[in-house]
């Protein structure tokens, strides 16, 4: 098992490495990189659209050829909607869900799906981009994509997409993979070290500065208005602006000792109805994976856990998690192209 996990973490480097636009895609792209992927590197944004190749092919990811028991929920606020497992010819890094109805995956070599009947059919977009890593479904129309080669934008529920002009170039090894979208032209991106303001549709960018204190990597990003965003890092502490990034504070979640996986794929999602109200999912770090839930009322300053009515078999992995924009809706893609939706019901 353990020549098996470290043979994924050396295919899955060497994948986003080059590019991510040919061969085979390994069985679990969520194996983890060395917290050394955090260092500290400057985004240099440009304005000016890459050179990508015109049509690149879709790699079908191999899979299990069984898939494993299914196991029963467990007691909690989230309720399993729905549990599928895929064409494991799908390529699927993230699985999202705007709502029961419309949902997006996207992956390897620029592999795009989409749903409008819950997940019961999943068609092929019309995309011509590099590997996949960060998804936010805006709306019914409106939806970003992001990767190894940009950021693209969808106006058609994800049948269609095209690249914004800028380009998320970085010093990080792996380029952007956590998106969050106030509308179709106003929203943050990042990756492990970087994070960036985009505006009018992605004409302007804008680095923003990560605070003093900053622990490990970025493990998920939420902007709530123009000027109020949240920033989780690994070490399991939410970061709160109101002005924009000039100023920031700290509101740990209190895992004593424990941390949050990381990834070049999200493992964490995050979402503020208001400034008192808001929820952190994500899967803690360690050898059995482990999915919670953080529910704050007062802003941050005191986190109540909740238990995630989902467990995994022995050997499957969460590859991704995603909430969806009012908070409700939880998509988790599992390393059997499993997707799971749940929604919150208090």
């Amino acid at each position: 098992m353990l020549k098996r996990s470290l043979a994924l973490v050396l295919v899955t480097s060497a994948a986003v490495m080059s590019g991510c636009s040919s061969g085979a895609a390994p069985a679990n792209p969520s194996a983890n990189p060395t917290a050394a992927s955090a260092a500290s590197g400057a985004a240099a944004i440009s304005a000016a659209t890459p050179a990508i190749s015109a049509a690149i092919a879709a790699a079908a990811i191999s899979a299990p050829t069984s898939s494993p028991t299914p196991q029963p929920a467990i007691a909690g606020p989230w309720k399993i909607v729905s549990q599928n497992t895929e064409d494991p010819t799908m390529a699927m890094y993230v699985a999202g869900f705007l709502d029961e109805t419309h949902g997006i995956t996207v992956g390897y070599s620029g592999e795009v799906h989409y749903t409008t009947d819950g997940g019961r059919t999943w068609p092929a977009a019309a995309n011509q981009s590099l590997c996949r890593f960060g998804l936010d479904i805006v709306s019914p129309q409106a939806a970003w994509h992001c990767g190894n080669g940009g950021i693209g934008f969808s106006s058609d529920g994800g049948k269609t997409w095209t690249n914004v002009k800028g380009t998320y170039y970085t010093s990080d090894s792996y380029p952007c993979r956590f998106l969050s979208f106030l509308d179709a032209r106003t929203g943050w991106a990042a990756n492990d070290s970087d994070l960036t303001r985009i505006d009018n549709g992605g004409d302007t960018w804008t680095a923003i500065k990560l605070p003093t204190g900053f622990g490990g990597s970025i493990a998920a990003i939420n902007l709530r208005t123009a000027k109020d965003g949240y920033v989780l890092d690994s070490a399991g502490t939410v970061w709160i602006t109101a002005d924009g990034g000039k100023t920031w504070a700290s509101k740990p979640l209190g895992l004593a000792g424990s941390a949050i996986a990381t990834s070049k794929l999200p493992l964490a999602a995050m979402h503020f109805s208001d400034a008192t109200h808001g929820v952190v999912v994500a899967q803690l770090a360690g050898t059995t994976p482990k999915l919670v839930g953080f529910r704050t009322s007062d802003g941050g300053a005191s986190w109540q856990t909740e238990q995630i009515g989902l467990t995994l078999s022995s050997g499957v992995d969460t590859v991704s998690l995603y909430l969806s924009h009012d908070g409700t809706d939880l998509t988790v893609l599992d390393s059997f192209n499993a997707v799971t939706l749940l929604r919150y019901r208090s």
